[in-house]
C-alpha cells in the first residue's frame, strides 16, 4: 500500500531535478547571451506579459507567459519564462533578426530566426516568426505590457530593419 507513494514521491523528486537542471544550463545561456549584447542593447524590457501561440510542431520552448526584450539595432533578443508553476521555467533563448548567421555564430544555443510579421495595435506587439509544417513550428508572440515609449522603440528598428 505504501510504494505508490513512494514511487511518486520519487518521480516528483526526478521531475524536480530535471526542472532545476535545465533551469541552471538554460540561465548560463542568458547570462553569456546578455553579456554579448550589452553593449549594443538599445531598449530592455524586463518582464513584459506575453502569450504565444504555435502552429505546426507543438514546441514548449516557445509557450511563455512572461519574457524579459533586449532590443538591439538589428535584433529583438526574448529571454521567456512561465512563472505561474511552482518552479520559474525559462524557455530557450530567442533571437529576431534579419542577420541569422551573425547571431547563430555567436550564440549557437539560442533559436535564431526572421520576423515573418510584426503588429502594432491597441498597445499590443504582435509577432509572427517560424515556418509552418509537421516538422517546424511557427510562433504567434503577443508582448501585452508595453508602454507607448517601448512600442515607439521597437516600431522606429522594425522599419530600419523591413520587419
Amino acid at each position: 500500500m505504501i510504494e505508490p507513494i513512494i514511487g511518486f514521491f520519487f518521480f516528483s523528486l526526478f521531475v524536480i531535478f530535471i526542472i532545476k537542471t535545465t533551469n541552471k544550463n538554460r540561465e548560463k545561456q542568458y547570462l553569456i547571451l546578455i553579456e554579448g549584447i550589452k553593449a549594443e542593447t538599445k531598449l530592455y524590457v524586463e518582464q513584459s506579459k506575453t502569450s504565444s501561440i504555435t502552429i505546426g510542431k507543438k514546441n514548449r520552448d516557445f509557450l511563455f507567459n512572461q519574457c524579459d526584450l533586449y532590443l538591439t539595432t538589428d535584433a529583438l533578443i526574448i529571454l521567456g519564462f512561465n512563472k505561474d508553476s511552482f518552479f520559474k521555467q525559462l524557455s530557450l533563448p530567442i533571437i529576431l533578426t534579419q542577420q541569422q548567421n551573425k547571431f547563430s555564430n555567436r550564440f549557437p544555443f539560442a533559436f535564431v530566426k526572421t520576423i515573418n510579421n510584426i503588429n502594432f495595435e491597441n498597445n499590443i506587439v504582435k509577432i509572427n516568426f517560424g515556418e509552418k509544417g509537421i516538422t517546424s513550428t511557427e510562433v504567434v508572440l503577443k508582448l501585452k505590457s508595453l508602454n507607448e515609449k517601448e512600442i515607439e522603440k521597437i516600431k522606429e528598428i522594425a522599419t530600419k530593419n523591413n520587419w
